[in-house]
């Protein structure tokens, strides 16, 4: 399982947490490694800004990690978050409440804490 490209942000942790699991016999499609992708599109309704595109997340449930991986290829950023790390509602919440901020920087996709904030790294912010 590869990860952690700056297209790719789902984290070595949570691979960990995937790879564990399938080595105790869990099926990928086990609904507790199932989880939600999280995916950075552009927004074609917000234009550039200082040169670069605007991005909203699109938080899509059910997908397993390879799924999630393979819609991701056609997205700017995109990562994967298993049921059993935190639940796509949850997920939902966290978008809702708008607590990304902060930096991030080229080598590093670390948005803190906050699972649903992705690293715009063109910007070096998270959303």
């Amino acid at each position: 399982m590869a990860c952690c490209s700056e297209g790719n942000q789902t984290t070595e942790a949570v691979l960990k947490v995937i790879q564990d699991a399938l080595s105790k016999g869990e099926s990928a499609l086990d609904s507790k490694i199932m989880g939600t992708g999280i995916f950075a599109v552009v927004d074609p309704s917000k234009g550039l800004r200082h040169g670069l595109p605007e991005y909203r997340k699109e938080l899509i449930p059910n997908l397993s990690y390879s799924e999630c991986v393979a819609r991701g290829r056609f997205c700017t950023f995109f990562k994967f978050i298993p049921n059993i790390v935190r639940s796509h509602e949850d997920l939902k919440g966290d978008v809702s409440a708008m607590r990304c901020g902060g930096g991030c920087y080229r080598g590093s996709i670390d948005c803190g804490p906050d699972m649903s904030c992705i690293c715009d790294t063109g910007r070096q912010t998270c959303f």
